[in-house]
């Protein structure tokens, strides 16, 4: 065999490697600003209630916005891990296309 499977687990690895690195650094970074923001809005609605400013039918719907946000952010943490995901089928496929010799 010209090519063994050494090289191509090399090369797998670097193309799904660099393709993890760099799509997760930027997912830690958004998780971190969006928990911070959840974390906030908890505190002020917290606050508010113990200071007697929000009445409980406004706690009720502070608490639903909170629901939300939280909703939101796991929703867009999977359409993220959908995306980081087919960016590695096709890595790993791009290197075995290229071995079996079809066009990519």
């Amino acid at each position: 065999m010209a090519q063994d499977i050494s090289t191509i687990l090399a090369e797998i690895k670097t193309a799904t490697s660099d393709i993890l690195n760099k799509d997760l650094s930027k997912v830690r970074g958004f998780s971190k600003r969006q928990l911070k923001a959840i974390a906030t809005q908890a505190l002020l609605i917290k606050e508010g209630v113990i200071a007697g400013q929000i009445k409980p039918d406004l706690q009720k719907f502070f608490e639903e916005s909170l629901k939300d946000m939280v909703t939101n952010f796991v929703n867009t943490l999977k359409g993220i891990t959908a995306v980081i995901l087919e960016k590695l089928w096709n890595a790993i496929v791009g290197v075995l296309w290229k071995v079996v010799g079809f066009a990519v």
